[in-house]
């Protein structure tokens, strides 16, 4: 397990008795002083015929300004992944 402090929450619901609501976050500090938070926001409807529409925006904290900045290869060596 890694040395942090982390605190974090959720919730979830309906709005207009049509539209479900989800959120959830944490924010994680670090024994070097880094602050890094992870949030995800998401909305729904299900109708009747059981078609269900869900939209979902995910923002991670530690993720870089630039693809270029991830140092990506195209293929992956035994110790490396890509997986971001």
């Amino acid at each position: 397990m890694r040395e942090a402090d982390v605190i974090g929450g959720t919730l979830q619901g309906n709005l207009f008795q049509w539209l479900g609501v989800r959120a959830e976050g944490h924010v994680t500090d670090h024994e070097d002083s880094q602050r890094h938070s992870e949030l995800s926001f998401g909305i729904e409807h299900r109708w009747e015929n059981s078609l269900n529409l869900r939209m979902e925006q995910f923002y991670h904290g530690k993720g870089a300004d630039s693809v270029s900045d991830y140092g990506i290869t195209t293929t992956a060596t035994q110790d490396e992944s890509i997986y971001l």
